[in-house]
């Protein structure tokens, strides 16, 4: 597969086209999973969504293994030949098929974590989903190291979208948990088929010689990282389903899924533009530095009041977007919902550690998370969810304390200026507490309906940000986030 070059003045402009692309994907999907989630959580018991999270805790710890992270290793090379992308390609048929065959026959053996029969039923067609997981991601990696973000963002869009469409159909016809699982095979398989399509006259039968040393370095790296990942992102859901069962699990995969839309979202951006954009520039520390201090600001300005706004409006949330029945999400979503910019953040820094090849750097990191996470869940179980999702909060401030001082390190970024690339969040996180705490003393809980409330206390945030905007411009909102939205604004009033 031929890879075609980049002249140096265009990078920049793929980067933003990059930006503006992924961006109206990530506020897309927000809606799709918001109105699929809204819809599920109204068809389906809360049981249905516990035993559909337990048994992805189980496919989730071999993902990584399915391609030994053989796609991010080609998007990170900085030269690639076609005997390297053969070598990746047989390395990661190898693992995949390993992967596939340890879920199909030891499928049975989760009965010993966790005690619902269906967990063993859905894990085991969960299995066969591996080998389309693994030919998507490397399909996906050629269009992500050429910076396609376009089609990438189409791809994206158009998995999410039907993958929606048939649970939603589905759950409909009475189908369940499987409901789930149909959807997640779509979600898995749609995009390796339509990267295939546009990729296709440019397919070649793959040398299987090349370096692969480097290549099996670096994802041995990035897949001991993703495999102590897991335990930070899944151990809270493998205590509470060991120890507290399938129907309090529902409820807390369901805190989790609601709080983590736009850090997962927002994850597309690490994986689709920060990643391979920060591999192009790995041998430039000044402009990598500057791409960390340009990240942090605009991450912490939009999610700090993001993280405002759910921890206010949390009740009005789950019972618009889950319905009646689940309240018992409210807790764990409002302490969860505190780490939102953390989990935006830190894939900000894992994708300066990744383009630099540091992975080993990145595993030892995960090593302490997933131990903080295991312990302190364990720990909390005598306060339920909700102390659960504390003691995931508090592993969450201490691994990206250390994913920070990582990444600091590597690109060479002054502390002082970190901390002042805070501050632009930090005052438009005030004014979204404010405007949260006045509405709250007009309409408190259970007084006015969630639309009316809603509706209400975002639109008091824009207006007093609008006015704060006007008055202090750039000052605000930092020059990068300024220019964006004067530029789309003028264009609006053009057209």
């Amino acid at each position: 597969m031929a890879e075609p070059s980049t002249p140096p003045e265009a990078f920049g402009s793929q980067i933003r086209s990059g930006f503006k692309w992924t961006g109206a994907e990530l506020v897309l999907r927000l809606a799709i999973r918001i109105a699929a989630l809204a819809f599920l959580a109204r068809h389906l018991l809360p049981v249905d969504f516990g035993v559909f999270a337990a048994a992805m805790t189980a496919w989730e710890l071999l993902r990584p293994f399915s391609t030994l992270c053989m796609e991010q290793a080609l998007i990170q090379r900085k030269k690639l030949t076609e005997g390297d992308v053969g070598v990746a390609c047989g390395i990661a048929s190898g693992t995949c098929a390993i992967a596939t065959v340890i879920l199909v026959f030891g499928a049975g053996a989760i009965r010993f974590v966790y005690e619902d029969p269906r967990v063993e039923q859905v894990l085991f067609v969960l299995a066969f989903s591996l080998p389309f997981h693994c030919a998507s991601m490397l399909t996906l990696s050629a269009l992500r190291r050429r910076l396609a973000f376009r089609p990438l963002s189409i791809i994206a869009l158009c998995a999410a979208v039907l993958g929606a469409v048939v649970s939603v159909l589905a759950a409909l016809n009475g189908a369940g948990v499987w409901s789930l699982v149909f959807g997640h095979y779509v979600e898995v398989a749609l995009p390796g088929l339509l990267a295939l399509y546009l990729l296709r006259d440019e397919l070649r039968w793959p040398r299987f010689w090349g370096q692969w040393r480097p290549l099996t370095r670096f994802g041995a790296g990035q897949t001991l990282a993703l495999f102590l990942n897991y335990w930070a992102l899944h151990g809270d859901y493998v205590i509470i389903g060991r120890y507290l069962g399938s129907r309090p699990l529902g409820f807390y995969s369901r805190a989790y899924q609601l709080m983590s839309v736009a850090p997962n979202l927002f994850g597309s951006l690490h994986a689709t533009v920060l990643f391979p954009g920060l591999s192009r520039i790995q041998s430039d520390p000044k402009r990598m530095a500057s791409a960390v201090h340009d990240g942090v600001e605009v991450i912490a300005t939009l999610t700090l009041p993001a993280s405002a706004f759910a921890i206010v409006a949390a009740p009005e949330l789950v019972r618009l977007v889950l319905g009646p029945g689940w309240d018992p999400v409210v807790p764990p979503f409002q302490v969860l919902a505190a780490g939102i910019y953390l989990r935006t953040a830190y894939r900000l820094m894992a994708s300066v550690i990744l383009a630099t090849g540091h992975v080993f750097r990145l595993a030892v990191c995960q090593g302490v998370y997933a131990a903080l996470v295991v312990g302190g869940s364990l720990y909390a179980l005598q306060w339920g969810i909700a102390g659960v999702a504390g003691a995931t909060l508090l592993a969450l401030i201490v691994f990206y304390a250390l994913l920070t001082i990582v990444a600091m390190r590597i690109a060479s970024v002054p502390t002082l200026a970190f901390f002042l690339a805070h501050l632009r969040g930090g005052a438009v996180l005030m004014v979204a507490l404010a405007c949260g705490w006045s509405v709250r003393q007009i309409m408190p809980v259970d007084v006015a309906s969630p639309l009316v409330f809603l509706g209400t206390y975002p639109a008091l945030v824009l207006l007093v940000l609008a006015l704060l905007t006007f008055r202090f411009k750039e000052r605000l909102w930092g020059k990068l986030l300024y220019d964006l939205g004067r530029r789309a604004y003028l264009k609006s009033v053009r057209h």
